[in-house]
C-alpha cells in the first residue's frame, strides 16, 4: 500500500471532493468509516480498516481524526463550504507565521490573510513550518510574522486543530511584513 498516495486521497475526499466518491460529509466534517474505507476501495481495491488507522494514527501533521470509532474527519484544511469541526476556541501564542507566495503580498498589504478556497486561514507555529507550507506556492516564499496574540486581544478568534492554528481572517496590521 502506498502509505503517500493513501493520505492524499484521504485529505482529498476529507477537505474538498466527498462527492466524487459517493460520500456525503456531516456538517461536523465527520464521514462514517464504514462508508469512507468502501468508497476507498475504488482506488485502492484491498484497502483495510486497519490501512487507514495506520495513516490516522502516523501522520506527522495531525490532519485527521477518528470520533466515537465510527467516523473520520480531516482536522483543518477544508474547502467544502458549511463544514465547521467543532473547534475551541483557543488563546494563540504570542507569534504564529504563515509562509506564502511573492506575489500574494499586495493583496495581502491590503486586505490581510484571507481564507481564500478554504474555510479558514491557516497559520504555523514555527517559521520553519511556515516556510515548508509557503514552499508548496512558491520555490522562494514569504515568511509572514502574525502578532497573534495582539489580534486575539482585539477579538480575533483562533482555534487550534492538529499541528496549525486557524482564523476566519487575520488584518494586515497583525501582520509583520518585514521578513524574508
Amino acid at each position: 500500500m502506498d502509505r503517500i498516495k493513501l493520505s492524499k486521497t484521504m485529505s482529498y475526499i476529507l477537505r474538498h471532493h466527498p462527492e466524487k466518491f459517493n460520500l456525503k460529509i456531516n456538517p461536523d466534517g465527520t464521514i462514517n468509516i464504514k462508508k469512507f474505507i468502501a468508497s476507498l476501495k475504488s482506488k485502492f481495491s484491498s484497502i483495510t480498516r486497519e490501512e487507514v488507522l495506520d495513516v490516522v494514527k502516523n501522520d506527522s501533521k495531525n490532519r485527521f481524526s477518528i470520533i466515537d470509532k465510527k467516523y473520520i474527519r480531516a482536522n483543518y484544511g477544508h474547502s467544502i463550504e458549511g463544514i465547521n469541526p467543532d473547534y475551541k476556541e483557543v488563546k494563540p501564542p504570542k507569534c504564529l507565521f504563515h509562509g506564502t507566495a511573492k506575489r500574494n503580498l499586495p493583496s495581502i498589504k491590503k486586505k490581510g490573510l484571507l481564507p481564500k478556497n478554504r474555510n479558514f486561514v491557516h497559520l504555523s507555529k514555527s517559521r520553519k513550518e511556515a516556510e515548508k507550507v509557503g514552499k508548496r506556492h512558491d520555490i522562494s516564499p514569504v515568511i509572514l510574522e502574525i502578532n497573534a496574540i495582539k489580534a486575539y486581544n482585539d477579538g480575533i478568534k483562533f482555534y487550534e486543530a492538529g499541528t496549525v492554528f486557524l482564523a476566519n481572517m487575520v488584518s494586515f496590521e497583525y501582520i509583520n511584513f518585514n521578513l524574508k
